[in-house]
């Protein structure tokens, strides 16, 4: 049902603007959580719909989670404390210049994005309802992982406050079951994209440093 291409389709520009708001920042801040973003809306933006499959609002599958991400970025850059982290993270690994993430961190993104595309498609051939998504994500929700005891959670609270305001953007949604599921979905995809993160041995030192 949706097609991956070679090239990223920012057809809002959201990826320019993400990567601005990142390059002002790379004097200033560590770049490795909004680097590993980064990666994550760049992935999404590389699907497309297949024609016999078109709607009128299907650009909400796409620019949805790539806005709800983007959010998580702006909030670890520009918001305290996550900011402030950040900043002491750069002075504690001075040498770290590049930050990008790593051959075997951009799989588990990959795996994950596909994993939100399968899911819309499903919901759009009729196997995957919005009560499906919806028991998911409000199970994420009630037991959201912010990492063991001797992390600094601050920074994967981040993500926690961006799908709790997706939560409520959601409950105030009536009659549209479309835009309501992938409010939804995106919350799975934040989700997983944190507990990435929390199962990476490079971020989990960056969070120990913190703590």
């Amino acid at each position: 049902m949706f097609n991956k291409t070679s090239q990223v389709l920012d057809k809002w520009g959201i990826l320019e603007s993400i990567e601005s708001l990142i390059a002002t920042y790379s004097n200033l801040s560590h770049l490795a959580f909004p680097k590993f973003y980064l990666y994550a809306t760049k992935e999404l933006l590389h699907y497309e719909l297949n024609e016999e499959y078109s709607r009128s609002d299907q650009k909400d599958i796409f620019q949805i989670p790539v806005f709800k991400i983007s959010s998580v970025i702006s909030k670890l850059l520009r918001e305290a404390p996550a900011a402030r982290l950040l900043q002491n993270l750069r002075h504690f690994f001075p040498l770290e210049t590049d930050q990008n993430i790593t051959v075997e961190e951009i799989t588990p993104i990959q795996e994950i994005v596909e994993k939100y595309y399968l899911n819309v498609s499903n919901y759009l051939k009729g196997e995957r309802t919005l009560q499906d998504s919806l028991r998911a994500s409000t199970a994420i929700l009630q037991g959201y992982n912010l990492g063991t005891g001797d992390l600094e959670s601050r920074i994967p609270n981040v993500s926690f406050i961006v799908v709790k305001d997706v939560q409520s953007e959601s409950e105030q949604l009536f009659g549209n079951e479309f835009k309501q599921l992938i409010l939804s979905e995106t919350i799975i995809l934040i989700h997983r994209l944190n507990n990435s993160t929390l199962q990476n041995e490079r971020f989990v030192s960056y969070l120990k440093r913190l703590k």
